[in-house]
């Protein structure tokens, strides 16, 4: 058959066949190629990556050990406990002229393994006393994390004359378990 055919038909047959030819050599031979080509591209990567690891795992130890530095200094210990807290809060309101006129005990709450102690502290007094009482429990005797502080003018009837109140919500942590 091929034979019967002229030179200018012969290559016209071959322009045609050509694409099929390479799509079906494509699909059968060189297919698998490249699909392994590109998986071990994808592997090379990959171990580029798990090299690094010891790396960044040197790295996620040493910023957990930060957050876990920071956090100790709110998690209650055997001395940080409410007694504690109003022990310092009684000292210095005693010391400095100041009333504590509230100290009710809130519900904890628990979140992500740690059990979250509130204190609600009122306290009555000047402002300069206020702010030394709350410098105190912040940062001298570290009793907690004031979460919130709300300085409020009330007028107290009783007396007949306007007093500041200064309403801290005092946070400290428990390991849950």
């Amino acid at each position: 058959m091929l034979k019967n055919l002229t030179f200018k038909k012969k290559n016209q047959l071959i322009l045609i066949a050509s694409p099929v030819l390479f799509i079906m050599l494509y699909y059968f031979v060189f297919s698998n190629t490249v699909g392994l080509v590109v998986d071990n591209l994808r592997l090379k990567e990959e171990i580029k990556e798990a090299a690094g690891a010891k790396g960044q795992l040197g790295a996620y130890k040493a910023k957990l050990e930060n957050i876990d530095l920071k956090l100790r200094n709110y998690t209650i210990d055997s001395v940080k406990n409410r007694e504690y807290i109003f022990h310092v809060v009684g000292q210095f309101c005693v010391a400095n002229n100041l009333t504590l006129k509230d100290f009710p005990t809130l519900p904890e709450e628990v979140h992500d393994g740690y059990k979250i102690e509130t204190n609600k502290i009122i306290i009555e007094g000047g402002f300069l006393d206020l702010l030394k009482i709350l410098y105190e429990i912040e940062k001298v005797t570290e009793a907690g994390r004031p979460a919130s502080v709300v300085f409020e003018k009330k007028e107290d009837r009783k007396r007949k004359r306007e007093v500041l109140e200064l309403i801290i919500y005092l946070q400290n942590l428990k390991k849950d378990g």
